[in-house]
């Protein structure tokens, strides 16, 4: 799954102007020194969003915490 998933985000990556997947362990993306999106360890894609959009996100899709190595990822979203 997490292969699969790579090639989706490296895809979905590829699209954004001036942004490039760093990592080799944990794939993420970030800017002006903030990370903004990566895939955990199970493969799973989370994405940072504003404090609004992240609330809206979670209520409309009825969404849990976004987790990474046991740690709940504050303001990122799992992106089904």
């Amino acid at each position: 799954m997490f292969k699969l998933n790579l090639e989706k985000y490296d895809a979905a990556v590829a699209c954004l102007d001036g942004i490039q997947r760093k990592g080799k362990t944990v794939p993420y993306t970030s800017a002006n020194g903030y990370m903004f999106s990566f895939i955990n360890k199970e493969g799973q894609f989370g994405v940072r969003l504003p404090k609004e959009a992240y609330l809206s996100f979670r209520e409309e899709h009825n969404d849990a915490d976004f987790r990474s190595h046991g740690s709940v990822m504050k303001e990122y979203v799992h992106v089904p």
